[in-house]
């Protein structure tokens, strides 16, 4: 293995054919991309940190032990008491986050289209294309791919729910102060 040349067949390589023409335009390009994962663990931060918060601040009580013997028979006694009591602090976590969600989205008339969906599962594909391939898939290609993922119950729901997540979290953002400050990406890490 060697270092490949910076010039416009390695450009090409990396971001397809003339969307990068300089070493220069380069780094700024990988720097755009940098940026963007960035901000993109800073949001999730904040999300995971918004859903503690909720879950914590607003005490909502579970019918537990029903719940818990609603687990065990809709998993067909797949789960033991045993996995059922190590697994049901999570689950009530996210019942109770899902019911506030629900609640926002009702307060704050916020609907989700089939269409935005269909998008993220396109972004998806394509993501997973470029991984590949510099060759990006035509938006007929895309839609096609979509519609056939979409046509997986358990991939669909995955992508409602991230919708719906999403959607609950950028409204928030705007009704919550935000303290905004940059730090080092190793101390970053350790707020995990």
């Amino acid at each position: 293995m060697e270092e490949a040349d910076m010039n416009q067949e390695f450009f090409d390589k990396i971001y397809g054919p003339g969307a990068v023409d300089s070493e220069a335009a380069f780094i700024e390009k990988m720097k755009e991309e940098l940026i963007g994962i960035m901000q993109e663990n800073a949001d999730r931060k904040l999300q995971t940190d918004l859903v503690a918060y909720g879950v914590d601040k607003f005490k909502i009580n579970l019918p537990d032990e029903f719940l818990k013997r609603w687990l065990k028979l809709s998993n067909e006694n797949k789960l033991s008491d045993q996995q059922i009591a190590e697994q049901y602090d999570d689950f009530a976590k996210n019942l109770k986050w899902t019911l506030m969600e629900n609640r926002i989205m009702k307060d704050n008339a916020i609907e989700i289209l089939s269409q935005e969906v269909v998008d993220l599962a396109k972004k998806r594909i394509d993501a997973q294309f470029k991984m590949y391939s510099p060759q990006p898939l035509t938006e007929e290609q895309l839609e096609q791919y979509a519609m056939n993922f979409l046509q997986n119950r358990e991939q669909s729901s995955r992508l409602l729910d991230e919708v719906r997540n999403q959607k609950v979290f950028e409204h928030l953002k705007t009704v919550i102060t935000l303290d905004s400050k940059e730090i080092d990406y190793n101390k970053f890490l350790e707020l995990r």
